[in-house]
Parts: structure tokens; sequence; C-alpha cells
């Protein structure tokens, strides 16, 4: 599974990134650029009621969870299962709950990227 970039199907011209920025210049710029080539799932986090920090979860049930959460599962069918499968099957899973702070799920998130954070949390 890989992240991809969308495709321009609403035609946004190419000065709307600026005229973004002029509104909220944390929104773009250089430290957060456009997607332009497929990348690799690393990780994936399901919600998890009551969970603390991340914990390693199997790939069906991060599965199951994904596709609980995909709002158009029900017109796409097998197709979203597929293409949900192909995230979660190559990427490490975890479920989290939500913390008092938001830094706290961001925090995590890059700690699990950059292995800072061990597969028990």
């Amino acid at each position: 599974g890989h992240v991809v970039p969308a495709p321009d199907v609403l035609g946004v011209p190419a000065r709307a990134a600026e005229a973004l920025a002029a509104l909220d210049g944390d929104a773009v710029g250089p430290d957060r650029p456009p997607i332009g080539r497929p990348l690799p799932v690393e990780v994936v986090i399901t919600h998890a009621p009551g969970a603390d920090g991340p914990r390693p979860v199997s790939r069906g049930l991060a599965l199951h969870r994904l596709s609980a959460a995909a709002l158009n599962l029900e017109a796409l069918g097998g197709r979203a299962v597929e293409a949900l499968g192909g995230l979660a099957g190559e990427a490490r899973c975890y479920e989290m709950g939500v913390p008092e702070r938001p830094q706290l799920l961001l925090d995590a998130v890059v700690g699990l990227l950059d292995g800072r954070v061990a597969s028990g949390g």
C-alpha cells in the first residue's frame, strides 16, 4: 500500500497555495511539501478508546477498524477493503486512544516513524 498524489480533478489554480498561505501561513510551506510520488505507508494507527500510548495490533484488527471508519465502504465494497488491506498489509499497525493534548498524539506518531517508540508504547 502506498499514499499517492491526488489527481487534480478540481482544477485548482497554481497560485492557490500562495493565497492559502496569505490566509494561514502555517498551512503550506517548505516543511509541508505536497505528495508528488507514491510513498509507502509505514505505520497505521487506529482509534481504541482508553488505550494509552500506541500499542501494537494485528493487521486484521487494523483493517477491520479502517473498514469500519471508511465512509464510502458500502459504495465501493470489495475494492475499498482491498485498498485498505494494502495499507495495513505492509505497515506496522497500532492502536491508540485520544490523548489529553494533541501534541501527545503527534509525538507518538513521530516516535513510531523514527523508531523511538518501542512496540509496547
